[in-house]
């Protein structure tokens, strides 16, 4: 009888273990990527700055006395996302603000709910901290089309004009995996840690084995961010507070203030279906719409001349209804 009670005191054992293990692998996992510290920061070009929110990566591009442009990247890939289209700016005129959201590139790994208020709140303690007094345009990508979005409708005295690039807030599509641990509070976060980087991992392959890029190593870039701690936790809180709901009312409050703004479609984009473009119409009638045939997603990285030529449309228009 001892021995057989022994027995299953052992078994109780393993199995605890392992449900302690199975418990605990989000973390273990999580311990076994990198920390963003002054050695992974060590070849970054840019600057940093102490926000009270936390420490951000910004670059400035451009001439110091041009009209300010400011980029703000979108779910996954940071600011490095815009290496494209920055130096178009710069041809014509402009001084290019790009920074990293919390989670990615070289910012800061915070806690905080990356809701709307939080990526608008941010954004202004870096206008603030780097001295932008004057207008601004301001771009958005992906679901920084849904940040831009969230900070045109409540500050649309700061800017000059507003572009949205394949942007979040009216309909997008991450997945069927990426959806259900949205929905799905601590399960999905357990999911998304230990398994969130495989998937993510298959889209970048997929990707890669399409158009050709204008970012040298981007996908190699794209996936260093995985190597990192907080940068999956950051993706599912953004996903969680920020594009868990439709824009239609910050839509509306951008036609109300006459802000000049632009949005870029990928015909082929699978994330943001072009099908947004009908809701921008309904929402925001005076918005410019232009469809780019052939594009994906990866619209700053693959048709970075098709962004260009449509703000310029935009400028010109402005110019001359002014």
């Amino acid at each position: 009888m001892r021995g057989k009670t022994g027995d299953n005191t052992l078994v109780y054992v393993y199995l605890l273990a392992f449900v302690v293990l199975i418990v605990l692998l989000p973390v273990l996992v999580e311990l076994s990527r990198k920390p963003m510290n002054d050695a992974a920061r060590a070849g970054a070009e840019g600057h940093f700055a102490k926000l009270p929110s936390g420490t951000t990566y910004y670059e400035w591009h451009g001439p110091a006395n041009g009209p300010v442009a400011v980029l703000v990247h979108g779910l996954s890939t940071p600011s490095f996302v815009w290496k494209a289209i920055t130096p178009r700016l710069v041809k014509m005129g402009f001084r290019v603000l790009s920074y990293d959201h919390y989670g990615r590139g070289f910012s800061d790994r915070t806690k905080n709910q990356q809701s709307a208020e939080f990526f608008c709140n941010v954004l202004n303690e870096l206008l603030e901290d780097q001295g932008v007094k004057e207008r601004f345009s301001l771009f958005g990508y992906s679901m920084g089309g849904g940040v831009v979005t969230a900070y045109a409708a409540r500050f649309p005295e700061r800017l000059n004009h507003l572009t949205l690039i394949a942007p979040a807030g009216l309909k997008h599509d991450l997945g069927g995996f990426t959806a259900w641990v949205v929905g799905m509070p601590v399960l999905g976060d357990w999911m998304y840690t230990v398994l969130g980087g495989r998937q993510f991992r298959k889209g970048i392959e997929a990707e890669a084995a399409g158009l050709p890029v204008e970012i040298k190593d981007v996908h190699a870039l794209q996936l260093r961010e995985l190597e990192y701690r907080g940068y999956l936790p950051s993706m599912l809180s953004s996903m969680r507070h920020l594009l868990d709901g439709p824009l239609e009312r910050e839509h509306k409050a951008i036609e109300k203030s006459g802000v000049p703004t632009l949005a870029i479609w990928g015909e082929t984009d699978e994330v943001i279906p072009i099908s947004g473009k009908d809701s921008m119409a309904a929402l925001n009638p005076s918005a410019m719409q232009v469809s780019v045939e052939g594009a994906p997603h990866s619209l700053p990285y693959t048709h970075s001349q098709s962004v260009e030529d449509a703000f310029k449309r935009l400028l010109e228009k402005t110019n001359s209804d002014n």
